[in-house]
């Protein structure tokens, strides 16, 4: 009898999760939006582009 597929295999598969994608493309617009509207130099860019606030996506997803 066939074992069902993990939802997370244990190899760590989660670039092919679609939740992780997501995060990824919302992450990705927002380093784009920050580049164009946002100096660079300030501490709101830091903040949304370097994966150090509590809602960036892929980061959270990494880790848990």
């Amino acid at each position: 009898m066939n074992e069902p597929e993990k939802l997370i295999p244990l190899y760590g598969g989660y670039r092919k999760l679609k939740s992780f994608q997501v995060a990824q493309l919302a992450y990705d617009v927002t380093v784009r939006f920050c580049d164009r509207y946002i100096e660079k130099r300030s501490r709101t860019h830091d903040q949304m582009t370097t994966g150090k606030a509590p809602w960036d996506g892929p980061a959270t997803l990494r880790s848990a």
